[in-house]
């Protein structure tokens, strides 16, 4: 992964001990954020040959759509949840005359298409790195507008995760619930999610 992995050290606010008190919201383990990680840089780098910086992780207790274009996929399986991919207008319009040959300077309806497209290739390809959770996946919807606030169940702890792409701005976050592991705790607070103006969509995804 471009800069290294991200280590448990540079997550270690994030991650607590292993085996913590049972009955906690819960994290993901390392290796799984990697897996979204590498798979959003290996998209850019290939599809549009952009250097991807990726940037530190935290914690929310809500996700704020912070980017013009947002796109929510979500995971059935051992890893049931949600992950959203928001790209700012430069990086959409851009990707969308890169990849499909439409050139427009305004997010219209093949610009959002594109954006689906990138969080359907972005999910798909963290999908094939888990294989043993078994996942599947949900058609791709898309959220035009910065603002909403986006409530995942109380059982799962979002990281999100801000990239740079040459100046355009992406950001992931991924909510997803590890079935096959203990509950852990975080001693940290966590970062709240700043009052809305926009609507509040909350999903459960037991």
């Amino acid at each position: 992964m471009l800069n290294g992995s991200i280590t448990s050290r540079e997550l270690c606010p994030f991650f607590p001990p292993p085996r913590a008190a049972a009955g906690c919201r819960r994290i993901m383990q390392q290796f799984i954020l990697d897996a979204f990680v590498t798979a959003a840089t290996e998209v850019f780098e290939t599809m549009m040959g952009r250097k991807v910086v990726v940037g530190s992780p935290y914690v929310v207790t809500a996700a704020i759509c912070e980017q013009d274009v947002n796109s929510m996929v979500g995971l059935s399986g051992g890893l049931p949840g949600n992950v959203i991919v928001g790209v700012d207008r430069k990086l959409a319009i851009d990707f969308t005359e890169n990849v499909i040959g439409h050139a427009t300077d305004t997010i219209d309806e093949q610009v959002i298409d594109a954006v689906a497209e990138i969080a359907n290739m972005i999910v798909g390809a963290a999908k094939c790195k888990l294989t043993q959770y078994k996942l599947s996946m949900s058609l791709p919807s898309v959220i035009c507008g910065r603002g909403l606030t986006i409530n995942f169940p109380g059982n799962v702890r979002p990281v999100c995760i801000p990239f740079d792409l040459e100046g355009a701005k992406l950001s992931l976050c991924v909510g997803l619930y590890d079935e096959s592991e203990p509950s852990e705790k975080c001693e940290l607070p966590e970062i709240a999610a700043k009052p809305s103006r926009g609507p509040v969509l909350a999903f459960d995804n037991k």
